[in-house]
């Protein structure tokens, strides 16, 4: 089920209608009207809140024969809009209203020429001075001009070295002018005088960095927006300049670079390379995934925080990856399982309904058969179910027969769920010192076996069986693997209390990859660490202090790792198995 707050991108390259040729500055009217300045193919283009083509016209310069390219585009209290753009060498403002170079009562445009800067420029107004503010210049001549609506200047702010290569500019309902500038990466917050009050930001792909940013504007809430093109990312902080959250999805974004804000909140940014327009949704319970790069220089995908909204987390618990590379999630707090894709973009989720009852449980665990459905584990209250269900969470399987599903005696404790493939038999681990057993089940729930009786099991809190059938158990106490063969022999165990190589700190998942390897989320030392098919420790694959309190793990086909965090309700994919 996708969310109903999903984006809505339009475009691509072309010349008719609702196409682009280098899309560049972008507004929202107050009457909810988007206008794009379609800079290659010389005019501006309207669109309503839905995407959905309504006029346009080119960006003619008045009591002249040109037609400019527009960069940028902004609108006045009037509802006048102001465009900058390039005539050749020149570079000319023009106030249009409607695409008319005449206002509604007959007068003329107003419409001056600039020096020529020689970089991308950009606009904003004051509306309580009816001032113009268009920046340029970079290092040694950077500048930005308040005029008035002739061209007359009022006066420059910025040349106080601070600003290096100003982007943007937009000035807040404070009255305070926010100068973007592309490097080093900063916003510069300047007061109704142009005097400077401070500056944040910094390069990189962290959270608040940026990296060639483009285009600010703010909220109805004074909250400062801003098109991070080289991280492919908008980026949204308060009034003061603190980071509050990623707007745009890293990976689906493109290269960002206009940007504007909705009378509602939405998000409407400009992608000039591709040629499109996306609205995000107003949805502060909304996640979406963040790339960042670990001290090595690998990367990560980041995405999740708690909420109940598309993407957000209560208590993620179990993890699985499968055949066709989705990603799913046991949103234990939510009652539901969720779907992303190896981009941690959303998919889709449903709710672990217990079939023919009226409950919705909490899901601890999942995993998936050799048929693609899904088997989850989780508790209602006092009662704890197995059920089956298909990758879009129908409570049919695939040949049209009732979703297998069965209770289990309450255990009191974390217990996880495995599968052998091969035999098509369900695992479920259970109990403690003195009572800690494994059921081996049909998809009935009938029993198999049982093993682990042997005293050896502690804590088992996870299981997997390997290509080979051998049954690996995890133990949270004394932080043990276990070998068992498939008829439930023990044949070895392997790992130590401890924060050194190898060594574990309360366990919490187990899984394996194509090769065999084993890998475990070691929740108390915040890592996930990966041993040989003979449990000889190979490397770390998670960072101490990056990572969180990792709970859930599993193996993508193609060795990428992916963790959740219960703690801090999210999940993060490394970018591959080796070490981090």
């Amino acid at each position: 089920m996708a969310p109903q707050s999903s984006s809505i991108k339009f475009g691509g390259k072309g010349t008719g209608p609702g196409q682009f040729n280098t899309p560049r500055g972008v507004l929202v009217s107050y009457d909810n009207e988007i206008f794009v300045s379609d800079m290659g193919n010389k005019r501006v283009q309207v669109f309503n809140m839905e995407g959905v083509f309504l006029r346009e016209f080119p960006t003619v310069v008045p009591k002249t024969a040109h037609v400019m390219k527009p960069y940028d585009i902004t609108i006045d209290g009037s509802g006048h809009l102001w465009v900058l753009g390039r005539d050749g060498a020149a570079e000319l403002w023009s106030v249009q209203q409607g695409g008319k170079t005449q206002d509604s009562d007959g007068h003329p445009t107003n419409k001056f020429s600039l020096p020529p800067s020689g970089r991308a420029r950009g606009i904003g107004l004051d509306r309580s001075r009816q001032h113009i503010l268009v920046t340029g210049g970079d290092a040694g001549s950077a500048v930005v001009k308040i005029l008035e609506h002739d061209g007359s200047l009022v006066r420059e702010i910025g040349q106080d070295g601070t600003v290096k290569h100003p982007r943007d500019v937009t000035v807040n309902k404070d009255g305070n002018i926010l100068v973007l500038d592309r490097d080093p990466s900063f916003v510069h917050v300047y007061n109704k005088e142009g005097s400077l009050q401070f500056s944040f930001g910094i390069p990189g792909t962290g959270d608040g960095q940026m990296k060639h940013p483009r285009n600010i504007c703010h909220d109805n809430s004074g909250n400062i927006v801003v098109a991070d093109w080289g991280n492919r990312r908008v980026e949204m902080f308060t009034s003061k300049g603190e980071h509050m959250r990623h707007v745009g999805i890293r990976d689906g974004m493109g290269q960002v670079h206009g940007v504007a804000i909705s009378p509602d909140g939405k998000v409407v940014v400009t992608d000039w390379v591709n040629h499109q327009v996306t609205i995000l949704p107003n949805d502060e319970d909304v996640s979406y995934p963040v790339r960042e790069a670990t001290a090595t220089g690998s990367s990560v995908i980041k995405f999740g925080g708690k909420g109940s909204g598309p993407g957000k987390f209560f208590t993620p618990r179990g993890v699985l990856v499968s055949y066709d590379n989705e990603i799913f999630v046991s949103d234990m707090g939510n009652k539901r399982v969720q779907v992303f894709s190896m981009e941690g973009v959303f998919l889709r989720e449903f709710p672990t309904v217990v079939p023919k009852t009226a409950h919705v449980m909490n899901p601890y665990d999942i995993t998936i058969d050799s048929s693609g459905q899904l088997w989850v584990l989780g508790r209602d209250g006092s009662a704890e179910f197995v059920v089956q269900y298909t990758k879009d969470g129908n409570t049919m399987v695939s040949n049209g027969q009732a979703t297998n599903k069965f209770s289990l005696p309450p255990d009191g404790h974390a217990r996880g769920i495995g599968l052998d493939r091969r035999r098509q038999h369900i695992l479920v681990t259970g109990g403690t010192a003195g009572s800690a057993v494994v059921k081996v089940l049909e998809h009935d729930g009938s029993l198999v076996r049982e093993f682990g009786k042997d005293g050896v099991l502690k804590h088992p809190r996870d299981i997997t069986v390997n290509k080979d059938g051998n049954i690996l158990v995890l133990d949270r106490d004394p932080e043990f693997v276990h070998f068992y063969d498939e008829a439930g022999k023990l044949q070895s165990s392997f790992g130590n209390p401890g924060t050194g190589d190898g060594q574990m700190k309360h366990p919490r998942n187990i899984c394996h990859d194509n090769a065999g390897n084993i890998i475990v989320a070691d929740w108390g030392n915040r890592r996930v660490e990966m041993f040989s098919p003979k449990g000889e420790h190979m490397h770390h694959v998670g960072t101490k202090d990056g990572m969180g309190e990792v709970h859930g793990v599993a193996v993508a086909p193609d060795g990428k790792v992916v963790v959740s965090d219960w703690v801090n309700d999210t999940i993060t994919i490394l970018q591959n198995s080796e070490a981090v």
